[in-house]
């Protein structure tokens, strides 16, 4: 459901805040890459945040055994 959502809403949203960014003219109508440049720039600031994981939950023995 995480990704299926995303992947069907996604299109929509970007050709319609293509066509509102063409009709309105804000920055020649470049509003959009300005928009997608933002976008892909603060998921790279936060990908940069992310730290490994201390341990592997996959080696861990089951307690119930």
């Amino acid at each position: 459901m995480f990704v299926a959502i995303p992947s069907s809403i996604a299109p929509a949203i970007a050709t319609s805040s293509f066509s509102l960014s063409i009709q309105s003219e804000i920055l020649g109508g470049n509003l959009i890459w300005a928009v997608m440049f933002a976008v892909g720039t603060a998921g790279f600031a936060h990908s940069t945040t992310l730290n490994p994981r201390d341990y592997d939950w996959r080696e861990e023995t089951p307690k119930n055994v």
